[in-house]
């Protein structure tokens, strides 16, 4: 199963920082946020992954290129465990970086890196995923496992305080189970009284390829861009099933400071009680 990364944004909730380092570069105990997005695909089995950037995220680019200089100097001061952790990971992966011209939306975003293959995963890397203490999630692969099932697109849905629907796609649902739903509707950032449930969607989705038609065909939503939540719900109209499994793990929003100090703090405290 191919991934779609989207990381063209600018990420204007961390500047001035960000005005030179992508936000998914932020470090958490010296590891970049991208990274731990990279091991939660890897416990999956998911090594293709296309990383959308923008011109202006050039050092997204440059972090997954060799740094021969470095390499050469953690080999001649006998430092080859740094060594390993430089290389031998981003190795597993097949990284493609299809550039995303204009700021035109998450579903055009995704565009960028249409895919022939008939199942695609989408992981939005403002959105840490944990499963116990502190292990990379693997809701990743129960999407696929009900994909399959319901031969369906699956999204991963969390309840929200109904304040914040305005901050999400909402769905509306009936339940299959305490934790299966069949989606009924979606509304990309409504008013709390336009909401059609408090469950949002979560950044981790598992798509048919009819997702690319969807996106061409739907026209501009919220903001003058192409949502993602409306080409689902496109999908919806045309009959297409659409599954959401509620997310019970930890989940970190990184994409605001608040967010990524919890993060931080909860990646510390794994690491005591480990």
């Amino acid at each position: 199963m191919d991934c779609i990364i989207p990381a063209a944004g600018m990420g204007t909730r961390f500047l001035p920082f960000s005005k030179v380092v992508p936000k998914e570069l932020l470090p958490l105990f010296g590891t970049p946020a991208i990274d731990f997005i990279l091991q939660e695909l890897d416990v999956n089995g998911i090594h293709r992954v296309n990383l959308i950037i923008s011109e202006e995220k050039k050092l997204l680019f440059e972090y997954f290129q060799t740094n021969t200089h470095l390499n050469n100097f953690l080999k001649t001061h006998h430092k080859a465990a740094l060594l390993d952790i430089v290389t031998q990971f981003h190795n597993q992966f097949s990284l493609r970086f299809p550039v995303q011209k204009e700021a035109l939306g998450l579903g055009h975003a995704i565009l960028q890196a249409e895919s022939t293959a008939e199942v695609v995963s989408v992981v939005l890397p403002d959105e840490l995923l944990f499963s116990g203490i502190g292990q990379p999630s693997l809701l990743l692969s129960r999407m696929l496992e009900i994909q399959k099932k319901y031969d369906a697109h699956v999204i991963a849905v969390q309840k929200v305080h109904p304040a914040h629907a305005n901050r999400y796609g909402m769905i509306g649902y009936t339940p299959l189970s305490d934790t299966i739903f069949k989606v009924t509707d979606l509304v990309e950032k409504p008013s709390i009284d336009q909401a059609p449930s408090d469950y949002a969607i979560i950044g981790r989705y598992v798509l048919k390829d009819s997702i690319f038609n969807a996106l061409k065909q739907i026209k501009p939503g919220i903001g003058g861009e192409i949502q993602l939540t409306d080409g689902l719900k496109h999908l919806l109209e045309q009959k297409e099933k659409i599954i959401g499994l509620v997310f019970e793990e930890k989940r970190f929003d990184i994409g605001i400071p608040e967010g990524w100090f919890d993060c931080l703090s909860y990646i510390q405290s794994s690491k005591t009680i480990t």
